[in-house]
């Protein structure tokens, strides 16, 4: 049994009468404790034995996010099975060539998914696929395989800021560390009750023994919706929440006992900033930023990064505990015991050795000042205007603090052309222009549009490939009239 099994054996056994899990299902309150957890644990890995799923095998999960769920992945973890996660509310291409890379033995449905998988040439190719709303909690314990530390236990398929599907491992010693590094940079939480919306949160809670509610809805749907579903949460006096910035933009502030709050995933603008202030300020906000591969690298207090925005920086704050960054051309690179270093899709290639010590290239560019990290943008993102490099965030983030009547903006140039994309009520296109040229000393054509597209899975990235192929012709036109 590897050392993070062992771990959430532990504080299973530790705080047995302790509720683990809270989620509502059909509109009904379903709570279990640690011990339940650890009985659950057990009847999944007896389903493993019996359905002969072995030690070494893969598993691609394609579920939502439920108790279950997290039943299961930690089950597999115990079998040494290995285990892929995809949120399918954040697909929008065909994961086929990825998941051909991974080569699941098994895919793992639910009643809602089970017919879905045929969309996607990856996963109609499994043929040995698990109901996992069949299994039964009434199993008896399998024979427990040790797992080694180097072994992979889970793997996640990210497109992150690139645009290109790729598939993240994590050995069962990285998941651990990346757990450890996140509760060592958080508050503790023993006697709170924590609403997540991310699994890898609800394993670090777990292996902490704090208690943790868990949505089952996806977060990718309409506020109404997630208003309506959140409103039966309201009895359960939540007090720390720890989610993505849509989740507060499109939720109503109805956590009456909220104390903490920690967010990450996108870079805010003003309009996003101050909204989330707005509906939470009861609440001390944590902003979080870090990446797939060390997935928290500084953190900071939402209303000091509020106030940097007007002084025209981006502060991400302090580089947390466990955790090194430096920077060479811009970029920023970080080095931790926490990060991984493997990428099947080529993770090497973004490394660098230097002093003994392996540094990931984020792709991000920032500086470090009195001891803050702070953002410019997406290195790709950028573009040279005489001596100077200038990045897309520089330019939104400049704008949207001098007119807050924009919730969105985005800027892509190519070959000469700059266009400055809005959204919002009344936005004056003559004063973007102006604001453009009195800061980077160019000019600029403003467009409005209804809706700026955004990266499915956090909703609050610009989609700058969409935003390009979806004004195109806009973009042609304006070439062939120079």
């Amino acid at each position: 049994m590897s050392v993070i099994t062992e771990r959430f054996e532990e504080k299973c056994r530790e705080c047995s009468e302790k509720t683990a899990v809270i989620t509502v299902q059909d509109g009904k309150k379903f709570c279990r404790t640690f011990g339940q957890l650890y009985e659950d644990i057990k009847s999944f890995s007896g389903y493993f034995e019996k359905k002969g799923v072995l030690s070494g095998q893969k598993i691609l999960l394609f579920a939502k996010i439920s108790y279950r769920l997290v039943v299961f992945m930690i089950a597999a973890m115990r079998m040494g099975i290995a285990v892929m996660f995809v949120d399918i509310s954040a697909l929008q291409d065909d994961p086929g060539n990825v998941i051909e890379r991974f080569r699941p033995d098994h895919i793992l449905v639910s009643k809602k998914t089970k017919l879905l998988r045929f969309l996607f040439r990856g996963t109609r190719k499994i043929k040995s696929f698990i109901d996992i709303d069949s299994i039964s909690f009434n199993l008896e314990d399998a024979v427990i395989t040790d797992a080694a530390e180097n072994s992979v236990a889970l793997l996640t398929m990210t497109t992150g800021s690139t645009g290109v599907p790729k598939i993240i491992p994590r050995t069962h010693s990285e998941l651990l560390s990346q757990l450890e590094l996140i509760r060592a940079n958080m508050k503790d939480a023993e006697n709170d009750i924590i609403l997540t919306t991310s699994f890898m949160y609800v394993f670090a809670n777990l292996i902490s023994g704090y208690t943790t509610v868990l949505p089952t809805v996806s977060l990718a749907g309409k506020g109404t919706q997630l208003n309506k579903y959140f409103s039966s949460f309201k009895d359960l006096r939540i007090t720390m929440i720890i989610t993505s910035p849509d989740f507060c933009l499109k939720v109503s502030g109805m956590f009456p006992e909220l104390r903490t709050m920690y967010i990450g995933g996108a870079i805010l603008n003003r309009y996003e900033t101050e909204r989330i202030l707005e509906k939470f300020g009861q609440a001390d906000i944590f902003y979080i930023y870090g990446s797939t591969e060390c997935n928290l690298m500084a953190c900071t207090r939402l209303d000091y990064y509020k106030e940097r925005l007007f002084s025209d920086e981006s502060c991400l704050g302090e580089i947390v505990n466990g955790v090194s960054v430096m920077i060479r051309d811009d970029e920023i690179f970080v080095s931790s015991s926490a990060l991984l270093k493997n990428d099947i899709s080529g993770f090497s290639s973004n490394c660098l050795t230097e002093n003994g010590n392996v540094w990931y290239s984020t792709g991000d560019a920032g500086y470090i000042k009195d001891s803050k990290l702070y953002y410019l943008g997406r290195k790709k993102f950028s573009f040279k205007e005489g001596d100077r490099r200038i990045y897309y965030n520089q330019i939104e983030q400049y704008v949207s603090v001098r007119m807050p009547e924009i919730q969105k903006c985005a800027f892509i140039q190519n070959d000469g052309m700059k266009l400055l994309f809005t959204e919002g009520n009344n936005v004056s296109f003559e004063n973007a222009a102006r604001l453009v040229k009195e800061g980077f000393g160019f000019d600029v054509t403003v467009k409005s549009l209804d809706h700026i597209p955004r990266d499915v899975k956090h909703n609050t990235k610009v989609d700058y490939k969409k935003l390009f192929a979806e004004n195109k012709k806009i973009w042609n036109t304006q070439l062939t009239m120079r």
